[in-house]
């Protein structure tokens, strides 16, 4: 593992995405979107614990962060990568095809187009 080898304080991150205002008014009920709020924050923990273990578990030292009522994903990773002043970004792509990507952007490329440190995309 790249963070063992190096030493390096892991900081693991899942942001739960908040639908847009006028989404969230044309479409879900407020009680709706409070469900499922609550719900992406179970399961983003729940993913956060397990990869933190999986961390820990290989001599590496995990804190997590549960990003809540984002707009952005992207504007969320950049700024915390910029607030915790981290040296390297890992990313996942979840390998779209070219006119998906199109249609609903990449995640990891606008990551690397504009973080202020280097970024690590894994497939």
């Amino acid at each position: 593992m790249l963070a063992k080898k190096l030493k390096a304080e892991l900081i693991i991150i899942h942001v739960v995405l908040t639908p847009r205002d006028t989404f969230a008014k044309i479409s879900s009920p407020a009680a709706s979107l409070a469900e499922y709020r609550s719900l992406a924050q179970v399961e983003g923990q729940r993913i956060l614990d397990q990869i933190a273990k999986l961390a820990e578990s290989g001599g590496v030292v995990a804190t997590t962060r549960l990003l809540e009522y984002s707009y952005s994903v992207v504007q969320s990773i950049v700024e915390e990568a910029a607030n915790e002043k981290v040296d390297l970004i890992v990313i996942g792509k979840r390998g779209l095809s070219k006119f998906k990507q199109l249609v609903v952007g990449s995640v990891s490329a606008d990551v690397v187009n504009h973080a202020n440190c280097i970024v690590l995309v894994v497939k």
